[in-house]
């Protein structure tokens, strides 16, 4: 641990840019005061607080006991100056210290939240209860990757003009992923409804038939919005659905199932025209020479 790590966190340069005036000759009519002062002066601590060299510090212990890193932190700490604490109170935003082990799983406390589990936590170190040596949170690093990627994957799609569970093949068919199956949609127009009978004219046994949504597995009435919200109109419906092959599932780049989608990623999609992949194997219609 370096020597001068207090000084480094606690005496900082004035920052730069918005926010920061340089000093100047007073101002000669007391109209041209700024209408408020500032409450926080420049230069504290808390407003300006750099844990950088500490994180980085505590990463380079990776592997050591935890109690003597601890101590090399307490070895230069001033018990008199009372912004030594600040840096101790900021330390378990860096590292978990309560961590256990409940049912093989490990689990530690949050600030707010409770007991969570290890990859939950925001930290990327914590302490080992087993051997007490500080060790790298892997699962919660693995589970930001993985959240970061799909998020980019969502701006992507955003930019495209994508939805995650719907293809827009045109305007009267799509492709719709439904409790995870990939299925063609063919949409048809809403036939008129008759007319309500008027008192004078004669009574007719008529019966009204109304189409049925392939989807929602309702007649096609009066639209209650869900219709807008499922097709963009409420004078379309779902006349059939057909569930994708495994040919038509690769040529649009899609797959079955609750995962992201891979149209964002290169694929070996056949081109349109081209036969579809097989896969051959040796034959042998007999049983083997005696020489094989």
């Amino acid at each position: 641990m370096r020597r001068d790590m207090y000084d480094v966190l606690l005496v900082r340069s004035p920052p730069k840019g918005r926010g920061w005036e340089k000093p100047g000759r007073p101002v000669k009519d007391i109209e041209d005061e700024p209408p408020r002062e500032r409450v926080m002066r420049h230069g504290h601590w808390l407003s300006r607080k750099n844990l950088n060299p500490l994180r980085r510090y505590l990463a380079s212990q990776v592997g050591q006991p935890w109690n003597a890193v601890y101590a090399q932190l307490c070895a230069q700490r001033n018990p008199r100056d009372p912004t030594h604490d600040r840096i101790f109170h900021y330390l378990p935003s860096l590292i978990a210290l309560e961590v256990w082990n409940i049912a093989g799983v490990l689990h530690a406390r949050h600030s707010w939240r409770g007991l969570l589990r290890l990859e939950d936590i925001g930290q990327t170190l914590y302490v080992d209860p087993d051997s007490g040596r500080v060790a790298i949170n892997e699962s919660a690093i693995r589970l930001r990757a993985r959240l970061r990627r799909e998020h980019s994957q969502r701006v992507k799609a955003n930019r495209l003009g994508l939805e995650p569970d719907l293809r827009r093949l045109g305007e009267r068919r799509q492709l719709r992923r439904i409790d995870g199956i990939w299925y063609e949609i063919e949409l048809m127009p809403v036939p008129p409804q008759a007319e309500p009978r008027k008192p004078e004219q004669r009574r007719r046994n008529v019966t009204r038939v109304f189409p049925f949504d392939a989807i929602t597995h309702k007649k096609v009435t009066q639209c209650d919005g869900e219709r807008c919200r499922r097709y963009g109109s409420c004078k379309l419906y779902a006349a059939r659905k057909r569930q994708l092959s495994g040919a038509e599932l690769l040529e649009h780049g899609l797959a079955n199932g609750f995962e992201p989608d891979s149209y964002l990623k290169p694929t070996n999609a056949r081109k349109p025209g081209q036969q579809p992949f097989k896969f051959r194997v040796p034959v042998r219609n007999g049983a083997r020479h005696k020489e094989h």
